[in-house]
């Protein structure tokens, strides 16, 4: 039986070996990389939506003057938060997207809530807690890159009625989905079939009627991927909140 020191000997000799120290680090590489997931988009669902291509830009700091002033109109701010470019915006298109940036002090996953008129085309302007995830240093001037994902904590979708909201006119807010909202259509209760409703820059869905609103109303929202949403509601009125059921499904067919 070989002695413990000739263990050691015959281990070193083995590790000595080029193909075998290779092999060794092949395997490290591979153990590290199954304790990784992809944070934001479905980590280790092989169904999970796919996130959008990688964007290098420029990331600089802002302080938003609150959830009521900022163009996405959010109930509330999440912590990291981020404005983008008036092209990426797309006339509140990218309302409530969440994007990964990645930067030279770590990883972060932000909620689009605002346009920066300002901003080149792949430059963010981020809350000061999405700054201090990514970059190094006091705020000022980094180089990223980001990407859209899932939303990390998303639904259920909630619908909230604007202020001018009436029997002859909807006005409706969307929040809390996990993927950017593609359109948004009401069918009142004396209707037999759905109509669209108009998206304005302000992230509000309208619609106007040329009688009475018969509720209860039912509401039918489809994400970017494709995925439906469809809630009933007794009532839309003016300042109130309306909740669906669900939030948009993370996985993709």
């Amino acid at each position: 039986m070989a002695t413990p020191r000739e263990l050691r000997q015959t281990k070193g000799m083995l590790l000595s070996s080029p193909r075998l120290r290779r092999l060794a680090t092949l395997l490290t590489v591979l153990a590290f990389a199954a304790g990784c997931g992809d944070s934001g988009d479905g980590a280790g669902d092989p169904n999970a939506c796919a996130p959008g291509p990688a964007v290098p830009g420029a990331l600089t700091t802002y302080t938003s003057p609150g959830a009521e002033s900022s163009a996405c109109q959010p109930s509330t701010l999440p912590a990291s938060f981020a404005a983008v470019s008036a092209a990426r915006f797309a006339g509140a298109a990218a309302c409530g997207t969440c994007l990964e940036i990645v930067g030279p002090r770590g990883v972060a996953t932000a909620t689009v809530v605002d346009v920066c008129p300002s901003c080149a085309d792949g430059a963010l302007d981020v809350s000061e807690a999405a700054w201090i995830a990514v970059a190094d240093g006091p705020p000022g001037l980094a180089t990223v890159t980001w990407r859209t994902v899932a939303c990390p904590e998303g639904g259920p979708l909630r619908y909230r009625s604007c202020a001018g909201t009436n029997p002859y006119y909807l006005c409706l807010v969307a929040d809390d989905h996990r993927f950017p909202l593609a359109s948004v259509e009401v069918r009142p209760a004396d209707a037999a079939s759905f109509v669209a409703l108009a998206r304005d820059a302000s992230n509000q869905w309208t619609l106007g009627f040329g009688a009475p609103m018969a509720e209860p109303v039912t509401v039918r929202a489809t994400d970017v991927h494709g995925h439906v949403l469809t809630d009933t509601f007794a009532s839309l009125a003016a300042g109130t909140v309306a909740t669906g059921a669900a939030d948009f499904p993370a996985t993709c067919p």
